[in-house]
C-alpha cells in the first residue's frame, strides 16, 4: 500500500483507515508493506504483514517528505519481517503527535529496528510485543535510510523529544 505525495508541493491527506488487511511479499529488492509520507490524522489497524527480503524491508513506514505528519493511530498489526539487509519493522520519520500500541512485531534480519523513531516529538509507544533478532551489520550493502543501519528493539535516534515507551515486551538478542 503506498500513499504518497506526487509532487513536492503536495498537501497532506487526512482521516484515512487502512484496516484488516493481509500483506504477503516475496522481494529481492527493497520491499515495503506500507509507506506514506502524506496521510495525517489516521489509523492503521489490525492489519497482517509478512516479509521475505533480500534487501531492505518495511513493514509500515511513515516519512517527512512534503510536510509533518501528524496524530497516528498505529494500533493491533502483526509484523513479520525476515530480510538479508536491514529491516523496519516501524519507522517515525519526522512525525508529531502519534501512538505506536498493541502491535505484535517479529523480525530477523541482518539490521534491524523493531521501532524506530527519527527526529519526531510526542510519540507513545505502549503494550507491544517486540521480537527482534538481529544479525551481522558488516553483512549490510550501505546505508540506505536515514534511520541508518544497527540491531534494536526500539531505536530513538536524533532529535527525538517527548517519546513515551511503556509496558512492551521486548525480546531480543541485540
Amino acid at each position: 500500500i503506498s500513499a504518497i505525495s506526487t509532487s513536492f508541493n503536495g498537501k497532506l491527506s487526512r482521516d484515512a483507515l487502512i484496516k484488516d488487511n493481509t500483506i504477503i511479499m516475496i522481494s529481492y529488492g527493497v520491499c515495503e508493506a506500507l509507506y506514506t509520507d502524506m496521510l495525517s490524522d489516521s489509523d492503521f489497524i489490525s492489519n497482517r504483514i509478512n516479509i521475505m527480503a533480500d534487501d531492505y524491508s518495511y513493514g509500515l513506514a511513515f516519512a517527512n517528505v512534503v510536510g509533518r505528519l501528524s496524530g497516528l493511530n498505529v494500533s493491533f498489526n502483526d509484523i513479520i519481517i525476515h530480510s538479508k539487509q536491514m529491516a523496519y519493522l516501524i519507522e517515525f520519520h519526522m512525525i508529531d503527535n502519534s501512538t505506536i500500541s498493541n502491535n505484535v512485531l517479529h523480525g530477523q534480519s541482518n539490521g534491524i529496528y523493531g521501532i524506530g523513531i527519527y527526529s519526531s516529538n510526542n510519540i507513545s509507544i505502549a503494550n507491544n510485543s517486540l521480537s527482534v533478532f538481529g544479525g551481522d551489520l558488516s553483512d549490510i550493502n550501505g546505508s540506505h535510510d536515514v534511520l541508518g543501519i544497527g540491531n534494536s528493539a526500539i531505536a530513538i535516534i536524533k532529535n527525538t523529544n517527548n517519546t513515551l515507551i511503556m509496558d512492551n515486551l521486548i525480546h531480543a538478542n541485540s
